[in-house]
């Protein structure tokens, strides 16, 4: 009787045993082909996306390049598509997971270093770049920038005082008006205060700027663009200090490129290196987690007169959508280095604060050019032609 109950319950373990297994197999198998087709899906959306900005470029860098003309740019007037950020996101934190300890699926901070390829870190940063860039297709700020200088024996006394107004951009299109209170330093004519309000703006083809004169107002237009790029949001954080040089146009053009994962004031990061132009060294530090925005980035000269210049920028930025983040301060410091002496300067300091940030709102394309009242003196360099508006 004992040998019946123990066979039959050899017979019972094993069948258990069996069907666990099978089970077990299914779902490791329908997981795995679900990875496998989202994955696939993702990335196959995510090279369209950055597919027409790529072009070649020298050995020493990696060979996905881009230019800010051909950054790729969501459908106009898409907004903000919810489902391609979402798809965008996992398929960064796809790439990332590669190199993510099995351990710790919970933990968000970039994984150890053995794990991650230089080759991989330019792949997850650019791309990350690219597509955060992508996604803002206009926007409108108001904001106020006030700059501090020191002189400095052979240099040239930077102007200081405050810079205020509003900005607004779409695609290449834009406007501003600022309001100047400022004090321009000459040591031959002496400090000259000015202020005043200044627009322009620019409809793809003509740019315009329009002031007061002694004479009455006056409207001049050209071809090129000719205003400060601080006034520009995009130029702070988004760009770099020009906003038509984006963050994948920076990276793309520096020799000695080097990406490493590091901690700034305990947000784990992508440290990104650099030479610019055989001159310039730069560094990034790329947060992840803020649409792979700088944190902090850093611009180092040195001249033929034992002289090395210092940029340094922090930024502070405000989530306009979610998962897109937007400058919303910044402070930028030139030091200037006597190589000598090891003396440092702090020769101008600039900080820019944003308000009323709008990102990616409808704006009427009248917005982009001036309509100048009766009186006005309208000159356009471009033909050398000069007449009154009645």
């Amino acid at each position: 009787m004992s040998q019946k109950v123990l066979r039959g319950s050899l017979i019972i373990i094993t069948i258990l045993c069996t069907v666990s297994f099978l089970v077990t197999m299914f779902f490791i198998t329908s997981r795995s082909s679900v990875t496998i087709k989202q994955s696939s899906t993702i990335r196959q959306a995510s090279e369209e996306l950055t597919s027409t900005s790529r072009t070649p470029q020298k050995t020493s860098k990696t060979s996905s390049t881009s230019s800010v003309e051909n950054t790729p740019r969501p459908s106009q007037n898409s907004g903000l598509h919810m489902q391609e950020i979402s798809e965008a996101i996992d398929y960064l934190n796809n790439l990332q997971g590669q190199i993510r300890t099995e351990t710790n699926t919970e933990d968000k901070s970039i994984a150890t270093k053995d794990r991650l390829s230089q080759e991989e870190m330019v792949q997850l940063v650019r791309e990350g770049v690219l597509y955060y860039d992508s996604l803002v297709e206009s926007g409108s700020v108001d904001f106020f920038l006030e700059v501090t200088s020191t002189k400095y024996p052979g240099m040239p006394h930077a102007p200081s005082g405050s810079w205020e107004g509003t900005f607004e951009f779409s695609g290449s299109k834009l406007r501003g008006t600022v309001t100047r209170n400022v004090t321009q330093y000459d040591e031959q004519y002496g400090d000259l205060h000015l202020s005043g309000t200044e627009h322009f703006a620019y409809d793809g083809e003509t740019f315009e700027t329009q002031r007061q004169t002694s004479n009455g107002p006056l409207l001049e237009r050209r071809s090129n663009t000719v205003f400060d790029a601080s006034f520009d949001p995009r130029s702070w954080g988004w760009g770099s200090t020009n906003a038509k040089e984006n963050l994948a146009y920076v990276i793309d053009s520096l020799d000695n490129l080097n990406i490493q994962q590091s901690n700034w004031n305990g947000t784990e990061v992508y440290q990104v290196t650099g030479t610019l132009h055989d001159a310039i060294k730069i560094d990034l530090w790329l947060d992840p987690e803020k649409s792979y925005r700088p944190l902090r980035h850093t611009f180092f000269v040195s001249d033929e007169e034992n002289i090395s210049r210092h940029l340094t920028r922090n930024y502070e930025y405000r989530e306009v959508a979610p998962e897109l983040w937007f400058p919303e301060s910044a402070t930028e410091v030139t030091t200037i280095v006597d190589m000598k002496t090891g003396i440092k300067t702090d020769l101008i300091t600039r900080t820019m604060r944003m308000t009323d940030i709008k990102i990616n709102e409808p704006i009427s394309l009248s917005r982009f050019s001036i309509n100048a009242p009766p009186g006005t003196t309208v000159f356009d360099a471009r033909s050398r032609e000069q007449f009154r508006i009645e």
